[in-house]
């Protein structure tokens, strides 16, 4: 058997580092990444109602960059928020 260097040395490529034909010819993430099941039918209307919203945001941050960015920014800023007002209050009972 060849080593990994004699066989990319013959024109062959590596395919456990991802350097596979597949690899370059595509871009795009696999289908089953981007796939988001939606409740099963069992559930009750209001809760698969409510997931339909959920699932939009999830397939946009999923797909989106710049989106997983703002999105991330808002939970930080939130959570620095949150602590600045319980700092705050901690203050204020003592």
């Amino acid at each position: 058997r060849p080593s990994a260097s004699e066989s990319e040395a013959a024109g062959g490529e590596d395919l456990e580092g991802g350097g596979g034909s597949a690899a370059k010819s595509s871009k795009a993430p696999p289908l089953k990444a981007l796939a988001i099941r939606a409740l099963p039918l069992a559930s009750p209307g209001w809760v698969r109602a409510a997931d339909e919203p959920l699932m939009l945001v999830t397939r946009t941050i999923s797909t989106i960059p710049q989106a997983r960015i703002a999105f991330f920014l808002y939970v930080i800023m939130l959570h620095v928020w949150v602590l600045f007002i319980l700092q705050q209050s901690a203050m204020q009972t003592h």
